[in-house]
């Protein structure tokens, strides 16, 4: 997907997440780099990738899949919290939001919680120190 056809507070969003950072192609679809390698579970063309971002704040892995289905059109993007103890594939594996997203093809983006962070990798919803608002600018 090219930066002009999404709006700009996903655009934003995405350049902090390192999105459009990734391998890819000169007009079109990402590339898979060696790390990229559908894993078992993913359709051929689907990619299940790792990335990390990083703020002032500190950094997060997370992990994004982009379904077979992918051909540089904007989508939408779910973001999934694991529950504690788990990983993003754990979370992507049990509930198998990869496979609708192959059936309705969107984004999927699944955060992992460090265990620093957390002791049981749980995320920090209920501690009202951890909440912020995120705005968006109008289109």
């Amino acid at each position: 997907m090219s930066q002009g056809q999404i709006p700009e507070a996903l655009r934003g969003f995405l350049d902090r997440m390192g999105h459009f950072r990734a391998a890819r192609g000169a007009d079109g679809p990402p590339r898979p780099a060696a790390e990229d390698v559908p894993r078992s579970g993913c359709r051929m063309g689907a990619l299940f990738e790792e990335h990390t971002y990083a703020n002032e704040a500190g950094s997060r892995r997370y992990k994004l899949y982009v379904p077979s289905g992918y051909n540089g059109q904007a989508l939408p993007l779910v973001v999934m919290l694991h529950g504690c103890t788990q990983s993003p594939d754990d979370f992507a594996a049990g509930t198998r939001m990869n496979d609708l997203a192959e059936q309705q093809t969107f984004l999927v983006a699944y955060p992992a919680q460090a265990q620093s962070a957390n002791v049981s990798k749980c995320w920090n919803w209920f501690s009202t120190g951890d909440h912020s608002a995120i705005r968006a600018s109008p289109r």
